[in-house]
C-alpha cells in the first residue's frame, strides 16, 4: 500500500514537472513502464551492459 502511494506521488511529480527530450509532455503510462522493475525487454543485452564490478 505504501509503495503504491509512493509510486502514484512519484509518477505525478515526474509527469507534472518534466518533459521528454523533444519538449513533449510525459505520459503517466510511460513513467509506469520505465519504472517497472520487471520489464525484461527494456533491459540491455548482456554484451551492452556495464559491469560495475570492473569499474570498482
Amino acid at each position: 500500500m505504501i509503495g503504491t502511494v509512493f509510486f502514484i506521488i512519484l509518477n505525478e511529480i515526474i509527469v507534472n514537472n518534466f518533459v521528454d527530450k523533444d519538449g513533449n509532455a510525459i505520459s503517466p503510462q510511460m513513467v509506469k513502464t520505465i519504472l517497472k522493475p520487471s520489464k525484461e525487454e527494456k533491459r540491455p543485452n548482456t554484451d551492452k551492459r556495464i559491469d560495475l564490478y570492473k569499474l570498482m
